[in-house]
């Protein structure tokens, strides 16, 4: 990660939790001083000593304001953090906080963790508890397996502490990063060191000179190692220091096929080795894996496999794979650009892909962790036919990717459709203009494909070449396009609006005055304003003395980068009117397009009740009596009393939803109205369908149930 020297010092505003959402390390998140306004992480040089300030961009989630603003300045103590079960996150500068961690070793509530005492104990030296909590966490391990185990300790408690003693033989005791000239690309030199304890000898791989000094100094720290954790070295063990095995020349075997390497969490799912072989791609677990001794012919690509937060275990198997050719597809539930993604970036020089799918966890073993990329093995896969070799920079043009998919539906035009593609590569991350490739999946006609990348060529530089279609049941697009980079230059907003406005622009939309923050879109029918904020914070402030001006009136659009479902529901009950990005492709020039958009965010599959949703049907509601627009009624509804009573600022008093099978687009609500006598018991059932030119409501027959 790139320092930026330029702040001397910055305001720590909130906390970022990597491993959300379960406890641990925090990293703070901060801001610039007097009117800079970008968003830091600090570099630290020593755990006590702050180094710099590094860019970052802010996550979408999983960060935690703080109620005090400290000021860090380079040079000074940095800020650490930590996030307890049931607690505030703890957060102070370095010498309180390790103090205070200290007392909380043995808090209850960590008794149970000895994974996360580990970390704990580990991270801030914590010398007079490692006995104990090493062979705590050792013993975790062990209930996985023996080898996971002792791999577990190897990585963690043995080399370190070999790591620590090559200063004084006159090695580097870390990997160093230097600049690549002008270009700003880096690379590494490093003396690898690993460590493997087998059948009473420790080898120790290292590059470099190897001679009797260095077998006596790693002897001498193994033996320190036994004195200090007798319970999990044993006595007796011959060191040998070598370097590590490689191939003398170039492999004189051909290259077959793909292998996809499991990292991390995945690995607990159930693969279906015998399917995956018989379509030409082997499977193996990161933990059977080792390129310089595999018995098989080596694969034409090796995709290592994991999930978005198991970003350091794949650069560590990268760094393992050397001169083979390989890719690392990280799979992300997430559609936005993460903190974890930029580092997970910057650390490894293979080409990655990110892909937005679920992944196999613990808690899912029945699923294949290898099926969500079944598209990117299929695209392989047709790139490698006739090809006696792969080179995977012909696939990927840039260094970092995303493959984003869409599926087809019969209704959509392909402009609809590309916009809505092209809208979600803009919002996770994609570069304008970017190198991109389309592919078909499904059953794509040609001059279908061709219209596609016709229309995304309008925001990116689609390749010119031969469509590959890809067999598939259901029809969809696959963009694998350039990704935003760690040491994306700051305009990047800047870039990301200008992607917005060529959306517009390819959805029949022309541009006219930009007044700066804001642009003005206009058709033959009219004109006004559109806004993009990344934040909730940057919405226009509304004018509390006038009044909502309707749905179809206002005169600002909002396009939100970040959208939460509930921020745009609330906010299209005001006087603007709130659309995520992906929205865009329902917004037709010349047509009354606020109601598909209103519908898709209401109604979409993933869409749950919620109190924005039931506050924004009840608006609708009011509208559609407005209008008159009432297909059928139970001849003792009072519409005017309903709507009297929906206007009111508490309405979700009068109105809930009811869990019911209904129609595409269509909710059912129950109204509590008051009878004759004036008691408040009687209810009636509405149903709410938003059609292409409005909302329509109609009495619906319903048996009644007790108003919560």
């Amino acid at each position: 990660m790139a320092v930026d020297v330029s702040p001397s010092q910055a305001r720590a505003v909130a906390v970022f939790n990597p491993t959300a959402p379960a406890p641990g390390f925090l990293q703070p998140l901060l801001v610039g001083m007097g009117g800079d306004n970008r968003s830091f992480v600090q570099v630290v040089a020593a755990p006590g000593r702050l180094a710099g300030f590094a860019e970052v961009a802010w996550p979408d989630r999983d960060f935690i304001a703080l109620n005090e603003e400290p000021v860090l300045q380079i040079g000074g103590e940095p800020l650490w953090g930590f996030l307890f079960p049931d607690e505030p996150p703890l957060v102070a500068l370095w010498s309180t906080f390790r103090e205070t961690m200290r007392t909380r070793v043995g808090d209850p509530k960590l008794a149970e963790k000895p994974l996360q005492l580990f970390d704990i104990v580990d991270t801030l030296d914590f010398d007079e508890f490692k006995p104990s909590i090493y062979v705590r966490a050792y013993r975790a391990y062990t209930e996985m397996g023996p080898t996971a185990a002792n791999r577990w300790r190897d990585r963690s408690i043995l080399e370190p502490a070999l790591a620590r003693i090559l200063p004084a033989l006159g090695l580097p005791s870390h990997r160093t990063t230097v600049v690549d000239g002008p270009t700003g690309r880096t690379s590494s030199t490093t003396p690898r060191l690993r460590a493997r304890l087998t059948d009473g000898e420790l080898l120790v791989f290292l590059e470099g000179a190897i001679g009797e000094a260095e077998q006596r100094g790693f002897q001498d720290a193994y033996d320190q190692l036994v004195a200090q954790y007798p319970d999990l070295f044993a006595d007796g063990v011959r060191v040998i220091a070598t370097h590590p095995p490689r191939r003398a020349g170039p492999p004189q075997i051909k290259a077959e096929g793909t292998t996809v390497v499991l990292v991390g969490r995945i690995r607990e799912g159930q693969v279906s080795y015998d399917e995956w072989i018989s379509q030409g791609v082997e499977v193996a677990d990161e933990s059977r894996f080792h390129p310089a001794l595999r018995i098989r012919r080596v694969p034409k690509l090796t995709i290592l496999l994991g999930a978005q937060p198991d970003w350091p275990q794949l650069v560590e198997a990268g760094i393992r794979m050397g001169e083979h050719a390989a890719v690392i597809v990280s799979l992300s539930t997430s559609a936005a650009p993460m903190l974890r993604d930029l580092e997970f970036q910057a650390q490894t020089n293979l080409p990655t892909i990110t892909f937005f799918a679920p992944y196999a966890t613990s808690t899912v073993r029945g699923r294949d962790p290898v099926a969500p990329i079944r598209p990117i093995l299929e695209i392989v896969k047709r790139e490698m036919e006739g090809a006696p070799f792969f080179d995977v920079h012909r696939l990927l043009k840039a260094q970092h990717n995303m493959l984003v998919r869409e599926p087809i539906s019969s209704n959509q035009t392909s402009i609809e459709l590309a916009c809505r593609l092209a809208a979600r590569a803009l919002k996770a991350g994609a570069v304008l203009g970017g190198a991109a490739r389309l592919y078909s999946q499904g059953a794509v006609r040609r001059a279908d494909h061709q219209s596609f990348a016709a229309a995304l060529a309008h925001l990116f530089e689609i390749e010119e070449s031969e469509p590959v279609h890809i067999e598939a049941r259901r029809a969809a697009l696959l963009l694998l396009v350039e990704r935003i980079a760690q040491n994306e230059p700051s305009h990047y907003a800047d870039s990301q609006r200008q992607g917005i406005m060529r959306l517009f622009e390819l959805r029949g939309w022309r541009i006219g005055q930009d007044h700066g923050r804001a642009f003005d879109l206009e058709d033959d029918q009219r004109r006004f304003s559109v806004v993009i904020v990344d934040h909730a914070r940057d919405v226009p402030a509304e004018d509390p003395e006038a009044a909502a001006p309707g749905l179809t009136r206002a005169p600002l659009l909002v396009i939100h980068v970040e959208a939460r479902r509930e921020q745009l529901l609330i906010g299209n009950r005001g006087q603007f009117f709130h659309a995520a990005i992906e929205d865009i492709a329902l917004i037709e020039p010349g047509t009354l397009w606020v109601w598909k958009v209103l519908s898709r965010q209401l109604f979409e599959a993933a869409a749950r009740p919620s109190q924005g949703a039931l506050r924004l049907c009840a608006s609708l509601i009011v509208e559609a009596v407005r209008q008159r627009r009432i297909q059928r009624s139970l001849s003792d509804i009072d519409w005017n009393h309903i709507q009297d009573l929906l206007t009111s600022s508490d309405c979700e008093r009068f109105i809930r939803f009811v869990d019911r099978r209904t129609p595409r687009r269509t909710a059912t609500l129950v109204i509590q109205i008051a009878d004759k006598s004036g008691s408040d018991n009687q209810q009636i059932a509405v149903d709410l369908t938003i059609e292409d030119d409005g909302p329509v409501v109609q009495g619906t027959d319903f048996t009644e149930l007790p108003f919560d």
